[in-house]
């Protein structure tokens, strides 16, 4: 049984308790000095039972549990809530739980001995019992409340039920002051929550709707019979140079600027041959819009050309992606891709051509980086510190990014990472996308089938919780250059989530290998999201989990960027 069930089990049972104290009170009329050690327990019982239903009750607030006054009418039946356990598990987290817990079954073994000290608590035993399910169950009316105790009679001294009494004091005590200082740190937190975070997550929020019709508008772009495979690899950006203009604005929905998205359409042919076309998609938001809207009222266009122009309103609309780039490059026509607000792919023409072209495309895993084991022709050199950080900004800030997408559709692990190396074959121009050392930036890739084209998009399909926790052991293998498995020896890692939390947390506290007290941060929240203060939502529109994961996680990584530059 649980630390959680049983404290209803003890807050089920003290009532009955402390009105057996009162019952036998009553009973002794002549001994004063009985009835004066009797009062002192019964007052000293009631007040215990007080301050623990008001911790517990203090803890199902913080925690966001609902109706939270039916604890008092059925305690037990309340805390066996699986929805309720769990809030305070994810609130409370691993450490916390364990005081919790501990103290809770010390109190159970207190309470049990009280109850052995009375007889007549159950009235068809003739003598006394420990067992609290059984005293509640003896002692519940049709309206399952406690019923009236009846005679009962004492078989310890009253000062030995004194002494348990206080230990139980002592207890309780203890564990209302951790839960103060919990709930008063949590609430700190929360009242100094950085604006900028909030307006960065705002921005981000942006980010995703219109990732979301890019994903929408490609998928109807798509031929399914004209190549094996189609990809489209989607560069990880961070953005957060992008939002100075959301920050400096005094509007409560500052609009975000300049924005693009760079891709690489893939084309994978039968005969193992592969042609990738990489480019950039730029958004261009019109002179006097406000927020980004939803596509059917918003007037947005994205485009690929920075300025508008006359012809910029002659867009032709295309249905077969693969055709359009084969015959454009047939007949050398520059061209540029729109996105329109119905999500439709178009083209149109442009001064320069954005092409770059990857014949023989050359990539690696960060698996492979981390590990330095690649099987490509040339030997990756080791990651710097600063490539480190920007590859963890990046895939940091895109968990928000393309929450809603199918970019997004299991949790990342350093294998669905990628990067694409310099080939000197390939044929670039000067709007590459270039890191430091010989790789392009990070990307993800998604195969554009019928199930992408089917697919609305209108959720995430894994949970934040469990999303937050996958990143973070990403984030301890860029740290420490090795993968999860390898440092725990171990060629089948856990799947379950507690099985990969505690060695995550564990690593996270290897002190060999000491983390930037910044990246710390960020890889704490992941692992601890509730230690902010905040509830883990399972809803990846709560804004105040937007607000945890950018306060928590991006600015700390932006600025540890920032500082390496």
């Amino acid at each position: 049984m649980s630390g959680i069930e049983v404290a209803g089990l003890i807050l089920g049972a003290i009532p009955i308790l402390s009105k057996a104290f009162k019952s036998y009170r009553e009973s002794v009329i002549t001994f004063f000095r009985a009835r004066k050690y009797i009062d002192k327990l019964y007052r000293a019982l009631l007040l215990q039972e007080r301050i623990l239903e008001e911790t517990v009750k203090l803890v199902l607030l913080e925690s966001g549990c609902e109706n939270i006054p039916d604890l008092s009418e059925s305690p037990v039946g309340y805390l066996t809530d699986a929805k309720v356990q769990e809030n305070i598990k994810d609130y409370l987290g691993p450490g916390n739980m364990k005081i919790f817990d501990d103290t809770i079954y010390q109190s159970r073994t207190i309470i049990e001995k009280l109850a052995g000290s009375l007889t007549g608590l159950v009235p068809s035993i003739s003598g006394s019992t420990s067992d609290l399910v059984q005293i509640i169950e003896a002692n519940r009316k049709a309206t399952k409340q406690p019923g009236i105790i009846p005679r009962v009679k004492f078989t310890y001294s009253s000062k030995t039920l004194m002494l348990l009494v206080e230990d139980l004091s002592e207890k309780t005590e203890g564990l209302r002051r951790l839960m103060n200082l919990l709930s008063s740190s949590h609430r700190i937190i929360r009242t100094n929550q950085s604006r900028k975070s909030t307006r960065i997550a705002k921005a981000f929020r942006q980010v995703r709707s219109v990732a979301n019709d890019l994903q929408l508008a490609l998928s109807k772009a798509w031929k399914a019979d004209c190549h094996n495979k189609h990809e489209v690899k989607l560069f990880l950006e961070d953005r957060v140079d992008n939002f100075t203009n959301v920050l400096a604005s005094k509007s409560q929905t500052p609009h975000v600027h300049n924005l693009s998205f760079k891709v690489v359409f893939a084309e994978y042919f039968n005969q193992g041959q592969l042609l990738w076309n990489e480019t950039a998609i730029r958004v261009h938001q019109k002179d006097g819009d406000s927020d980004y809207q939803a596509p059917s009222t918003s007037k947005v266009k994205i485009i690929l050309s920075q300025t508008p122009t006359p012809q910029d309103i002659i867009v032709t609309t295309i249905s077969d992606m693969c055709n359009t780039i084969e015959t454009t490059k047939r007949h050398q026509q520059r061209v540029v891709f729109v996105l329109t607000e119905n999500h439709q792919v178009g083209m149109k023409s442009a001064e320069k051509d954005a092409w770059t072209i990857h014949r023989q495309p050359n990539i690696i895993s960060l698996k492979s980086l981390l590990t330095q084991t690649s099987k490509t022709p040339r030997q990756p050199p080791a990651i710097s510190l600063k490539l480190r950080m920007l590859t963890a900004l990046a895939v940091s800030s895109n968990l928000l990014q393309l929450s809603k997408t199918h970019w997004l559709k299991v949790p990342w692990s350093s294998e669905m990472v990628n990067f694409l190396m310099k080939n000197h074959g390939s044929t670039h121009n000067s709007n590459s996308l270039q890191l430091p050392t010989d790789l392009y930036g990070p990307f993800i890739s998604l195969t554009f089938d019928a199930t992408v084209a089917s697919s609305s998009c209108s959720n995430a399909s894994i949970e934040p919780k469990k999303a937050l926790l996958e990143l973070g052991i990403l984030l301890l293998e860029i740290w420490h250059q090795t993968t999860f498995e390898s440092r725990f020896a171990s060629d089948r890692a856990p799947t379950a989530y507690n099985e990969r939390l505690v060695p995550a947390l564990d690593w996270r506290d290897d002190t060999n290998d000491e983390l930037l007290p910044l990246y710390a941060t960020a890889i704490s929240y992941c692992l601890l999201p509730h230690m902010d203060g905040s509830i883990v939502s399972t809803d990846w529109d709560d804004m105040k989990l937007w607000e945890g994961i950018c306060g928590n996680v991006v600015e700390p990584l932006a600025k540890l960027c920032n500082d390496r530059h």
